[in-house]
Parts: C-alpha cells; sequence; structure tokens
C-alpha cells in the first residue's frame, strides 16, 4: 500500500482542519406526520479536511503519490492522522493545489476519507 511520501510535510497547516463524522441514518418523508429516521448502518467514512504548504518540489511530489503512487485516488494512503498522530489508511481525493504569492510557494488542500 502506498504510503505518504517522506519529502512532503508531515503535519498541516494551523486552523486548516475539520472533520465530519459519518452520516448514519436514512430519513423519509412521510404523506402525513413527522419524518421517519432510521439507522442506514454501523459505519461509515469520517471526511477530514486539511491543508499543506508546499514548494516548488513538494508540489511534484504530491502530483507523483496522486497520480503514480495512488492511481488518481483509486488507491489508499497509509499515513499518520492529522490530530491523533496515530497510522491511519486514507482514500484521498484530487488535492486541489493554489499558487500563494510570488509562485514559489504552494497550498495544497486536501481531502481525505477515513474508511470503515
Amino acid at each position: 500500500m502506498p504510503a505518504w511520501r517522506p519529502t512532503l510535510p508531515q503535519y498541516v497547516l494551523a486552523g486548516s482542519y475539520s472533520e465530519t463524522p459519518p452520516n448514519l441514518m436514512v430519513e423519509a418523508a412521510m404523506s402525513a406526520g413527522p419524518v421517519a429516521v432510521r439507522r442506514r448502518s454501523t459505519a461509515g467514512e469520517w471526511v477530514i479536511r486539511c491543508a499543506i504548504p508546499l514548494t516548488a518540489f513538494q508540489k511534484s511530489e504530491l502530483e507523483a503519490l496522486f497520480y503514480e503512487d495512488l492511481k488518481a485516488g483509486s488507491l489508499p494512503l497509509e499515513w499518520v492522522h492529522p490530530v491523533t498522530r496515530a497510522a491511519t489508511t486514507f482514500m484521498m481525493r484530487t488535492p486541489q493545489i493554489s499558487a500563494e504569492t510570488g509562485g514559489a510557494s504552494f497550498i495544497a488542500s486536501l481531502e481525505l476519507r477515513i474508511q470503515p
């Protein structure tokens, strides 16, 4: 399984981290009365959004990790959880990369999914 490259930043930018727990319920509108709610499953994927700073070299490393190692996001990624620092397996969505002033540094916004 591909792992996070050691040449990439090992910590996310302060203030960029957000976490969305899985939605495990299904709602159905009834013809009369309150909405019916039931549990869909006992496990779901957590979504983590965060950002990392990159140099031009690290930008190319992140692109190589995503497109070559992870086959455009179709393979799981091993990295540490941004908060707990525990080894975690993620699915990574296409990173959004924006240039900082001057074009020599970049910010990559990541969406990482922890699957059950």
